[in-house]
């Protein structure tokens, strides 16, 4: 992947040329946001942390039904109400985003280098308008991918946002977790609601694969032998994942993303992009 796009490497923003001017076909140079679409934005922002809202609350005012389930933990802290609440929501969470990103990332991994590092001005949903197509016809072939990263986005940026109220109201956070998902919300922010470096933001996101594992791990580790097995499993499973797409893919995309500084649209302040690539950098 590297190799395709070796004249960018090293090359810092604003320094050189930017992206869009050695590759003219690149999407949306001018990262500008259509008004429209930035309503849309928000409003749907607005609505999906409420929905987390409501569904962990709605996990814990139903949490001893479901939890019937499963005999009850050695550990007290893992009969919490709120504690195994937030593990089933961080799988639901996980689940969603892993199924909206993997498959994008993968397709876009063989896509043109101005359709992985390209933008688009309609944030709303960002799919292509026919402005983007007159810009990169190949756009056209890879709207799915950019709409179902965007949705993954939006949907990972507002789970993050309302986990970090829930988990330090509830005292569930350490400061680790706080500055984690402050630096996350921070990046997740600022590539959405500019539509922009989608495979860098697939790549991020994709490591949620490994989390569904680790979060049933957490839930039935200590509630008997008849779960040795399921642990033994899950274990497994979450540290080969974790090992490939937390370790190895992420880091990739972190490398990337410095290397390829030139991708972020000239529209974005100087100061957003380096504090974009701080972000993304100390949530690795």
């Amino acid at each position: 992947l590297i190799s395709r796009s070796t004249p960018f490497l090293g090359r810092a923003r604003g320094a050189v040329a930017p992206m869009h001017v050695l590759n003219p076909d690149i999407t949306n140079p001018g990262g500008s946001m259509e008004p429209s679409g930035l309503k849309i934005l928000l409003s749907s922002a607005s609505v999906m942390v409420a929905f987390w809202l409501c569904l962990f609350y709605g996990l814990c005012w139903k949490q001893r039904a479901w939890m019937r389930l499963l005999p009850p933990s050695s550990v007290p802290k893992e009969n919490d109400v709120y504690w195994c609440s937030r593990n089933v929501i961080g799988i639901i969470h996980a689940v969603l985003v892993a199924a909206l990103t993997l498959p994008a990332m993968v397709i876009l991994m063989n896509g043109p280098e101005s359709i992985r590092f390209g933008s688009t001005c309609h944030v709303g949903l960002c799919l292509p308008g026919v402005d983007d197509l007159h810009r990169n016809a190949a756009f056209g072939d890879f709207a799915w991918c950019y709409g179902a990263i965007a949705l993954a986005g939006l949907l990972f940026t507002t789970f993050t946002l309302a986990d970090m109220m829930i988990s330090t109201l509830h005292g569930l956070a350490t400061a680790d977790y706080i500055v984690h998902h402050v630096a996350f919300v921070a990046a997740g922010v600022m590539i959405r609601s500019r539509c922009m470096l989608p495979f860098n933001a697939a790549i991020l996101m994709s490591m949620e694969a490994s989390t569904p594992f680790l979060n049933y791990l957490l839930l039935i580790r200590n509630r008997g032998e008849q779960y040795s097995r399921a642990v033994q499993v899950n274990g497994v499973l979450f540290v080969l994942l974790f090992v490939l797409l937390r370790l190895g893919l992420n880091t990739y995309g972190v490398v990337t993303l410095w290397l390829f500084k030139s991708a972020i649209p000239p529209a974005v302040p100087h100061w957003q992009g380096d504090f974009l690539l701080f972000c993304v950098t100390a949530g690795a």
